[in-house]
């Protein structure tokens, strides 16, 4: 028997694409508080967790079940939560870890895409008007973002899907000692 088509189903991907900044904020705070390196540390329930974190459990809950949505996490019949395999990528430890990458564009590209409108009007630069400087300037004089920036921009995944090509083309082999500019080749490639 085919399954029963949604009456909305024809507009999913535009809804999906339109509340993708909740979703977004969503694993921002799974990622800010540190969520993935509590759960697999134990502390596996809603109660637990805002324990540990500090804040309310109930507010958690729903935050914990919208992970769950999104596939992030998964909710025992019990009221624990375990990661899933998409999850488990949100760990600081993990060698793909995207946590600072998730950082990043909450904490700063989130802002800058809120007044793309602007930008898109004017042609003016939304980190101009946001942060009152350019970008790289922000990064400059604020450390704790520039260091986030640098995190996310040479985080193993990045940089080992991102440069892979260049690495297994080159043949390193002649050289004695190498030395990698990670984060510096990764801000010279935004600013492009």
């Amino acid at each position: 028997m085919a399954a029963l088509e949604h009456p909305q189903q024809s507009i999913a991907p535009l809804l999906h694409a339109a509340f993708g900044a909740q979703t977004a904020q969503t694993v921002y705070i799974a990622a800010k508080l540190g969520f993935a390196d509590l759960i697999r540390d134990g502390h596996r329930t809603a109660t637990g967790l805002a324990r540990v974190l500090g804040a309310d459990a109930l507010a958690l809950r729903r935050v914990l079940r919208g992970l769950v949505a999104i596939g992030v996490c998964d909710e025992r019949r019990d009221g624990q939560f375990e990661l899933t395999p998409l999850g488990e990528y949100l760990r600081a430890d993990h060698p793909d870890s995207v946590q600072s990458r998730v950082l990043l564009n909450g904490e700063v590209h989130y802002a800058l895409w809120a007044d793309i409108l602007a930008t898109v009007e004017t042609g003016e630069s939304a980190s101009q008007r946001v942060f009152g400087m350019s970008f790289y300037d922000h990064l400059a004089r604020h450390p704790e973002v520039g260091s986030v920036f640098d995190r996310a921009m040479t985080s193993a995944g990045w940089i080992r899907y991102r440069f892979r090509p260049a690495v297994e083309a080159y043949d390193f082999g002649q050289f004695n000692k190498i030395v990698t500019l990670a984060a510096v080749t990764a801000r010279s490639w935004w600013s492009c």
